[in-house]
C-alpha cells in the first residue's frame, strides 16, 4: 500500500513538472510575442516623431506667415491714413483757397 502511494505521489510530481515545462514554453512564446510588439511599438513611435517634425515646422510656417501678415496690415493701415490725410489736407486747401 505504501509503494503505491509513494508511487503516485512520484507520477503527480512528474506531472507537474511536465506541467510546469508547458507552461514554461507558454510564458516564453508569449514573451516573444510581446518583444515583436515592442519592435513594432518603436516604429510606430517613430512615425509619430516624424509627424511631430512635421507639425511643427508647419506650426513655425503659420507663425511666420501670421507675423507677416500683421506686418503687412500695419504697412496698409499706415498707406491708408497718410493718404485719407493728404485727401482731406487737398480739400480743406480746395475750399479754403
Amino acid at each position: 500500500m505504501r509503494a503505491e502511494k509513494n508511487m503516485k505521489d512520484d507520477t503527480r510530481l512528474a506531472l507537474l513538472e511536465q506541467s510546469i515545462g508547458h507552461i514554461n514554453e507558454t510564458m516564453m512564446r508569449i514573451e516573444k510575442r510581446f518583444d515583436a510588439i515592442d519592435k513594432r511599438f518603436d516604429v510606430v513611435d517613430k512615425r509619430f516623431e516624424a509627424v511631430d517634425k512635421r507639425f511643427e515646422r508647419l506650426e513655425n510656417r503659420i507663425e511666420d506667415v501670421r507675423k507677416n501678415s500683421w506686418a503687412q496690415f500695419c504697412w496698409v493701415m499706415g498707406f491708408m491714413f497718410t493718404l485719407s490725410t493728404a485727401f482731406a489736407a487737398i480739400l480743406i486747401k480746395g475750399h479754403f483757397g
